[in-house]
């Protein structure tokens, strides 16, 4: 049986797909969500290497998500029932991580490109979702704009590391710092 072919613009095109449905349709999208996050794992190869980066990242970015709602940085509406962050924002982070081995796997080996790609990229794209409605932010915007900021520094450090580990060996030659 031949595998389909799953082209690394494929990729980033189903994530911008998991983005918007999940920031525009929230809760009534959930399923679109889970079923785009499916459509990537069916068109992987290495369904083993591809987990070992997706569940590790996902867990961080879900806890460090919760966290920040527990201490009033996110307040979301209506307020989750089962876990401190609704299940549509779930799907962004495994939609977002699935993206690590494949659209985005040049910034695993650029970190000095990546971690500050993270600190500006993420604040952003929080801001965006605060702007179409799908979370408040408890702190003044600015403020909440950098705590993101540093805590995105910090986690694409990690998840460097973590993609790195499970990433097909790199040739010297494409191995580098910017």
């Amino acid at each position: 049986m031949r595998r389909l072919s799953y082209p690394k613009w494929l990729n980033f095109l189903l994530f911008q797909a998991i983005w918007f449905a999940a920031i525009l349709g929230r809760e009534s999208w959930e399923w679109v969500v889970a079923m785009l996050v499916l459509v990537h794992l069916v068109l992987i190869t290495d369904r083993t290497k591809e987990l070992m980066v997706i569940l590790p990242c996902a867990a961080i970015g879900i806890a460090v998500d919760s966290l920040f709602t527990l201490f009033g940085v996110f307040i979301f509406d209506p307020i989750p029932s089962v876990l401190p962050i609704p299940f549509w924002l779930i799907g962004i982070w495994l939609g977002f991580v699935a993206t690590f081995r494949h659209s985005m796997s040049y910034l695993l080996a650029k970190p000095l490109i990546a971690i500050p790609a993270g600190a500006i990229a993420a604040p952003l794209s929080y801001l965006a979702g605060m702007g179409l409605g799908a979370v408040s932010f408890g702190l003044d915007t600015a403020m909440t704009a950098i705590i993101i900021g540093l805590t995105w520094a910090g986690l694409m450090a990690v998840f460097i590391r973590i993609g790195r580990s499970n990433a097909p060996s790199p040739s010297p030659s494409n191995v580098a710092l910017i």
